[in-house]
């Protein structure tokens, strides 16, 4: 077997996943603003993009950025969908949705990270990146950080601008954006 057809197969299954999420694991109808149109045109032309540079890129099965990068997306899709069946029961809304917030999720991944869906995401690019160690997709996946930390940047002050704005603060205070605090880490062992 070509070691590109697991990669791209791995691709694939997070980006059909991702965009599933649009209709399938967030409310819609809220009041949208241009960031979301931004962040659907960007993902959507960086999937395509990845996918062409995946397909044809030289990859083996004896490198360790092969299968460091497929474990990278693995993980990616495992807390995608894990986030999905924590929210499953009050769904969150979509990027960039002024909505105001009606609750804090602080179970499952949401424990460590206060954004894991973008988390999640960028597991996804980043792996696709070193799977296949192209610059243009480490470009991708950084441009692609660039908008969920702007993405999570607003949805922090929605809630600092909302009635749980102290109770946010708190969680803010002990739990990392994207990736978790040690001292998180280090009381959950104990």
């Amino acid at each position: 077997m070509n070691p590109v057809v697991l990669t791209v197969a791995l691709s694939v299954a997070a980006i059909a996943s991702f965009a599933w999420s649009v209709f399938g694991a967030f409310r819609s109808g809220e009041s949208l603003t241009s960031g979301y149109d931004a962040l659907r045109v960007s993902a959507v032309a960086s999937w395509i993009i990845q996918l062409m540079l995946l397909v044809n890129a030289s990859m083996a099965f004896d490198s360790p950025n092969y299968w460091a990068g497929n474990l990278l997306v693995v993980l990616g899709l495992l807390l995608f969908w894990h986030c999905v069946r924590i929210t499953s029961a009050r769904k969150l809304t979509l990027a960039f949705s002024e909505d105001a917030p009606v609750h804090i999720y602080m179970v499952g991944p949401y424990g460590y990270v206060r954004h894991p869906f973008y988390l999640s995401y960028l597991m996804a690019y980043f792996g696709m990146a070193v799977a296949a160690n192209d610059v243009w997709l480490y470009l991708t996946a950084f441009m692609m950080g660039v908008l969920y930390y702007h993405a999570a940047r607003f949805e922090e002050r929605k809630f600092e601008n909302s009635h749980l704005s102290e109770h946010y603060a708190g969680y803010r205070r002990t739990t990392g954006m994207f990736l978790p605090r040690m001292s998180r880490l280090s009381n959950r062992r104990g």
